[in-house]
């Protein structure tokens, strides 16, 4: 099975229509895959909801260094639980968090900020394009 796959480094499953089922098998499979470093799910209508449920998972890897998350639709409520359970987490080392072209708002900058204040692993961070654009009001 993949799950037991020693080699497999990088994910890349991009342009799909994920429904909340996917997403609970794959936070299941990020908190027990010791060997995934590299995780690309791009383009999926991913919401906060199904995002939730893999920030479980990946709330107890500490081999995942890159998270890319473009264009879906993960908002605020995907973002806190992204920043409390992952990225205010020792135990977690992400370096390069890519969500671009989703939902984020202000607030959601603001839980990310407060992450960041003691995450000393992030090195890159991409927020182009959020859909409300409201990062200009503060």
């Amino acid at each position: 099975a993949i799950s037991n796959h020693p080699s497999l480094r990088c994910i890349w499953y991009n342009s799909n229509r994920f429904k909340l089922e996917h997403s609970q098998v794959l936070g299941e499979w990020f908190g027990t895959n010791p060997n995934l470093p590299r995780i690309h799910l791009e383009h999926n209508g991913i919401n906060d909801d199904m995002f939730i449920n893999m920030v479980e998972g990946l709330s107890k890897n500490n081999t995942i260094f890159e998270l890319g998350m473009a264009k879906n639709d993960i908002g605020d409520l995907g973002v806190y639980a992204l920043s409390k359970k992952v990225l205010k987490n020792p135990e977690t080392n992400i370096m390069r968090l890519i969500m671009f072209e989703n939902c984020v708002t202000v607030e959601g900058a603001k839980h990310l900020a407060d992450a960041l204040a003691v995450n000393w692993t992030i090195t890159e961070l991409n927020l182009s394009n959020q859909a409300d654009r409201k990062f200009d009001d503060e």
